[in-house]
């Protein structure tokens, strides 16, 4: 074994080594948290990695009937769901047609957007738009409000990467008949499925676990979404740090779910947008 490759080896192992330790730093926060979920009221309030003398499942049972976590995650599904949705679809025709009308209008278009990543925030002039057009309040207000949070980066990622969907596509269908949604829809937007699903996935983590938005522009206690429950519940049963595990545990698995299905998409998407925007 050559110097050269004994030095690569090294340093695949080092990097190997480096990667699985900070995987279990990762980890241990949800195993610490799985572990307390299923300990008795007298062990979880101690807050250690001790094994627990019985597990107690009944934790959940109990989290499920006092924590209205069902209608915490209808709530959290609908909001999420809809407001990535929306914000996919309006983003991804805005994103095709900035990259393939070359205009000084698009160009504009395309900076202004883009000027929006630059974190801002206008909370009393939001909520004095979404009252005085009847949406404060409302799924739909805080849906247009996480459309137009998220929309900036989503159009900078996807118009860099329908740049790399060759023109010779639309050319082509254009040829044979085909219109321009038919176009967009049939034949670009399956080629995006990369980028969509990176898109989709960090909208729905980022939305499924806000807090200050369904704080600030929901005011029905029935429409509060998973956070907002666990924050209800957690004031209500400070104490008792078995059952503010187990709501968190809970709350936490969808997005674990989420994650892992569209994961494989997830570095190939954000490679593909950053660099060919």
């Amino acid at each position: 074994m050559t110097l050269k490759k004994r030095n690569r080896k090294i340093l695949f192992s080092l990097s190997e080594a480096v990667m699985i330790l900070l995987s279990i730093v990762v980890m241990l926060p949800f195993y610490f948290t799985l572990l307390n979920s299923l300990k008795s009221s007298g062990e979880a309030a101690m807050l250690n990695f001790a094994w627990p003398a019985h597990l107690h499942f009944d934790n959940y049972l109990t989290v499920f009937k006092e924590a209205n976590i069902f209608r915490g995650l209808k709530n959290s599904a609908i909001v999420s769901l809809s407001s990535v949705l929306l914000l996919l679809l309006l983003a991804s025709i805005t994103a095709f047609i900035i990259d393939r009308r070359q205009s000084a209008t698009t160009k504009f278009s395309y900076n202004y957007f883009v000027l929006g990543i630059i974190p801002s925030g206008f909370l009393i002039p939001t909520i004095y738009t979404l009252k005085s057009v009847g949406l404060y309040g409302t799924y739909l207000g805080l849906d247009l409000i996480y459309v137009a949070g998220g929309a900036p980066i989503a159009i900078f990622l996807l118009t860099g990467f329908i740049k790399t969907v060759p023109r010779e596509l639309d050319e082509s269908a254009i040829m044979d008949g085909v219109k321009v949604l038919r176009l967009f829809f049939v034949i670009i937007l399956p080629q995006l499925k990369p980028i969509v699903a990176t898109t989709f996935i960090f909208n729905f983590l980022g939305i499924w676990n806000d807090f200050v938005g369904p704080l600030v522009y929901l005011t029905n206690s029935k429409q509060y979404t998973i956070p907002m429950s666990v924050y209800v519940f957690n004031s209500l049963y400070n104490t008792e740090w078995e059952k503010v595990f187990s709501v968190l545990l809970i709350s936490t698995l969808p997005v674990i779910f989420a994650y892992a299905i569209a994961q494989k998409y997830i570095v190939e998407g954000m490679t593909a947008g950053a660099v060919k925007g």
